[in-house]
């Protein structure tokens, strides 16, 4: 019994599973492979930064390319949420290693980071559970492109900063406020200020490719308003995602043949009708 149940359960595992051999090889990787000993002290917090990021990232495709390829038969509608819970079980045991290896963050910074990446990540799944409706391509193309472009949006959403300059006074910085507020690493490096002091606008990657907090004014919104927004949003998404599709509703098929006459159980058959032979001549 034991054995069936973990050969059932065994493919929502793997996610959690995978995130967590990523993350535990690129934490060996930096602190012993990435620099020399005697240069790791001036870049504790920028190695710490990259891998919660990069926690993030792997979290969340972990969670599209479950939600998309589950298997329809172990993993109905709802229980897609399991490879998630999964998931976010194995990054709070991550985080919980983090605080105990770390002097540099309090619990309640790791509180929040947890509960950040929660609603992010249980956002991204609904999202991705309610498009696998259309086919397991479109789900995992749909939820990977959303995920990537709200992560990267200080990015690739530079053109479109540029461009709300021209539309009147006031776009832009609404257009500004729309990306701060939504972009959960922006939401996470909020999050890290009070411990490390952070800037998200001095990062490496935010100073060569964005000119948000630089040429563009921009502050960044308090991490909790992103949790909650994400949150908020994934509740109806998941409401949607467990719903059944038009498609596979039972619906009645009228026959084109008539139906078979009706027998009355109560009643006995009627007998033969009886016609009077008439005598021959």
């Amino acid at each position: 019994m034991v054995a069936f149940s973990i050969r059932r359960h065994l493919p929502g595992t793997l996610p959690a599973l995978t995130v967590a051999a990523v993350m535990l090889a690129l934490w060996a990787y930096g602190r012993w492979g990435y620099l020399p000993p005697g240069q790791r002290e001036g870049v504790a917090d920028a190695l710490t930064v990259g891998w919660l990021c990069a926690l993030f990232l792997t979290a969340t495709a972990a969670c599209v390319v479950w939600a998309a390829t589950a298997p329809r038969a172990t993993y109905p509608r709802g229980r897609l949420f399991f490879g998630y819970s999964c998931v976010i079980d194995v990054c709070g045991l991550l985080l919980i290693a983090l605080g105990l290896s770390s002097t540099a963050l309090p619990w309640l910074d790791i509180g929040a980071i947890y509960l950040l990446l929660a609603a992010w990540t249980c956002f991204i799944t609904a999202l991705t559970a309610g498009l696998r409706r259309w086919g397991s391509g479109v789900a995992a193309a749909g939820g990977m492109a959303v995920a990537m472009t709200l992560l990267a949006s200080p990015i690739v959403a530079m053109p479109l900063v540029h461009a709300a300059a021209g539309w009147g006074p006031g776009w832009q910085p609404r257009v500004v406020a729309v990306i701060t507020h939504t972009c959960p690493l922006l939401a996470l490096i909020d999050a890290l200020r009070p411990a490390m002091g952070l800037e998200w606008g001095q990062l490496p990657l935010m100073y060569r490719y964005s000119g948000l907090g630089q040429s563009i004014p921009a502050v960044a919104g308090p991490w909790w308003q992103c949790t909650l927004g994400y949150g908020l949003l994934a509740m109806p998404l998941a409401s949607f995602a467990r719903r059944r599709p038009p498609s596979a509703r039972p619906f009645a098929v009228e026959s084109l043949e008539e139906p078979p006459a009706r027998v009355d159980a109560a009643r006995p058959p009627a007998a033969p009708e009886r016609r009077a032979i008439a005598p021959r001549d």
